[in-house]
């Protein structure tokens, strides 16, 4: 992977500034109907206050009571945020979710010893306050870490359109980079969080998580580690 010199990251008021690029779509991206949403209600939309207009992050519903998201979206500066903060609406969709909850707690990537914070850690899970039952919205499974595809989808919220998901499968897999793919899809402030996934065997799993962008046409997505992964698992 060539070496970036510019790194946005996606979500704007917990990162510093990304101005939302009001009105553009970008390439390859649908807006959801509902009836196309429906199937998707495990993703939902992070919510930080009450205020209009502030920052949002998507998330994906990974366990009853788990929420893979960026690890910026739940943090600051390798600091979690105060969980009873934030707020999971899965399903979101113009002003309507399919379950509300709240944060309990945080579990951020932990660095290893030889390799200090960096974007490959930037993913994290939301401890909800009650568990989501199956019945409301399914889990969505990880992929394994060592498989990979040509082109992957994305499903996230925009924050200047918060109302309504939208998709892009027009992500092609440009390089790797240990816990990290580049890709080709743009991504813009809100998408921070959303599930990079993958069909595989007639299913679709969370292969990464989107998290920065690089220019307006690249896109960067970790894929979650052994330490997340096993949290998940003892669910």
């Amino acid at each position: 992977m060539r070496r970036f010199t510019v790194l946005v990251w996606i979500c704007a008021a917990l990162a510093g500034g990304l101005v939302p690029l009001a009105g553009q779509t970008a390439k390859g991206e649908q807006p959801l109907s509902a009836d196309a949403q429906r199937p998707w209600g495990t993703i939902g939309q992070i919510t930080y206050g009450h205020a209009p207009g502030g920052a949002i992050c998507t998330g994906t519903l990974v366990a009853a009571d788990l929420v893979l998201t960026a690890g910026h979206c739940v943090a600051k500066d390798g600091v979690a945020m105060q969980p009873g903060d934030i707020q999971f609406a899965a399903g979101w969709r113009d002003g309507t979710s399919l379950a509300v909850r709240h944060g309990s707690a945080i579990v951020l990537a932990q660095p290893s010893a030889d390799q200090p914070r960096e974007m490959s850690q930037d993913v994290a899970l939301l401890v909800l306050d009650a568990p989501i039952g199956a019945d409301v919205a399914t889990p969505l499974a990880l992929s394994r870490q060592d498989l990979f595809a040509e082109r992957y989808s994305f499903i996230g919220f925009r924050r200047d359109a918060p109302k309504v998901a939208v998709r892009n499968d027009d992500c092609n897999l440009m390089a790797t980079q240990p816990g990290v793919l580049q890709l080709s899809c743009p991504v813009v402030s809100g998408n921070s969080g959303a599930p990079v996934l993958m069909y595989r065997r007639g299913v679709w799993q969370v292969a990464a998580v989107m998290v920065a962008r690089d220019g307006n046409t690249q896109a960067y997505a970790v894929i979650p580690g052994d330490d997340l992964r096993a949290r998940i698992a003892a669910d």
